[in-house]
């Protein structure tokens, strides 16, 4: 991970994230009299230094990581959408195949793998969700909005004195599709396989050779060959084979076994990116 980024308003006003190893990112191209600050939102703020206009938000830019007062949905005037993307793996903070997204038709959160829904947390009504368990989001109160301009979802903390979680302040989409607040949550991949309905879950079309309805156990076993030190261990070994695609993360690396018929097993490999697979018989 590159962590050499260092942020900083140039002598033309223009706002950048300067690194080693590439030209700088450019996040705003303003006038020479602009100021920025990071607020007790979390939210950091450009802003004009005459007249205090806002020219850009942190807030409209969502990552990873949900905050009181951010929103999911769409901006129809600007065309942008505010989503949750997930890294690709624990250590890898490209986007990877999960995203948490407002559904302004349905009124819902629904989540996606690669652009397919595959769960819904359900509709938000005070203080519940519908395929939550109320004990991870008492904490907030959900609000949601729809004019011609915009269509989006977000949550406040409940500001009562009696609450039990003050420290859950953020909502998090990590790179297995588990969705956190603070560090407590659950996973919806565990869950949904597309053939079930309950709990959130939404069909999809399945292979044929999925139709009896099968799901993934953890076990703990090896792909190795008799040497597990022999330079072709990510070869045809016992069946298992290598992938290498940088741009599969472990979510990625299910679904592929799981769309595969031959594939009985699957192993992410470490905390970076590629998949091994195990065919025939475990």
């Amino acid at each position: 991970m590159n962590d050499s980024g260092v942020l900083t308003i140039d002598n033309t006003g223009k706002f950048l994230i300067k690194h080693i190893g590439g030209d700088p990112i450019e996040l705003y191209s303003g006038g020479s009299n602009t100021s920025v600050a990071l607020l007790d939102s979390g939210n950091l703020v450009l802003s004009d230094g005459s007249t205090g206009k806002k020219l850009w938000q942190s807030f409209d830019y969502p990552t990873d990581t949900l905050l009181p007062g951010m929103k999911l949905g769409v901006n129809h005037k600007t065309g942008r959408n505010w989503t949750l993307t997930s890294w690709l793996s624990e250590n890898h903070p490209s986007s990877g195949p999960f995203t948490l997204e407002w559904d302004p038709k349905g009124q819902r959160l629904v989540v996606r793998r690669r652009g397919m829904i595959f769960w819904t947390i359900g509709v938000p009504k005070n203080p519940f969700f519908e395929h939550i368990d109320y004990s991870l989001i008492h904490d907030y109160v959900f609000f949601s909005h729809t004019n011609k301009d915009e269509e989006f979802f977000g949550y406040f903390l409940n500001d009562s004195p009696k609450r039990m979680f003050p420290s859950r302040v953020r909502w998090r989409l990590d790179y297995r599709s588990r969705i956190l607040f603070e560090e407590r949550g659950f996973s919806t991949e565990d869950m949904c396989y597309g053939y079930n309905t309950d709990k959130g879950c939404v069909a999809w079309g399945q292979p044929e050779c999925r139709c009896d309805n099968p799901t993934f156990e953890l076990r703990t076993g090896s792909f190795f060959g008799p040497n597990q030190f022999d330079n072709r261990i990510y070869d045809d070994l016992n069946n298992g084979k290598y992938d290498g695609n940088e741009s599969h993360g472990p979510g990625d690396c299910r679904s592929i076994c799981w769309t595969d018929c031959d594939c009985v097993s699957y192993l992410a490999m470490g905390p970076e990116t590629g998949c091994l697979m195990w065919t025939g018989k475990l």
